[in-house]
């Protein structure tokens, strides 16, 4: 279906666009990044213990390569994975990932 323009992109669209999203989109966008920080905050709290160490490989590659900056990396990545979840429609994407850095979270909570 085309709009009077001709663009089949504009049809259902409102005026801000890809932009304009419901409060549960915006909520699940802030609770990811809210654990993407609590991951980063959890995660340097447990290898200040004794006897701890990161179990991704790929971030013990970057903690044993970057020191105290490790979370630049991450943090880049959580900026893109922002600005994406801004322009996909589905909310399916943000709820996986909620759920993922939750359980990663309360891994580092509790882990002993």
């Amino acid at each position: 279906m085309r709009d009077r323009s001709g663009s089949v992109a504009a049809v259902g669209r409102g005026r801000l666009g890809r932009w304009q999203r419901g409060g549960a989109h915006w909520l699940l966008l802030l609770l990811f990044i809210a654990l993407e920080v609590a991951d980063v905050v959890t995660t340097n709290h447990r290898l200040s213990l004794a006897g701890t160490w990161e179990a991704n490989p790929i971030m013990a590659a970057l903690q044993s390569e970057l020191g105290s900056a490790w979370w630049l990396p991450k943090a880049l990545a959580l900026g893109w994975v922002a600005v994406a979840a801004t322009r996909i429609r589905r909310r399916w994407p943000l709820v996986f990932a909620v759920s993922f850095c939750s359980v990663i979270v309360v891994i580092n909570l509790v882990s002993p």
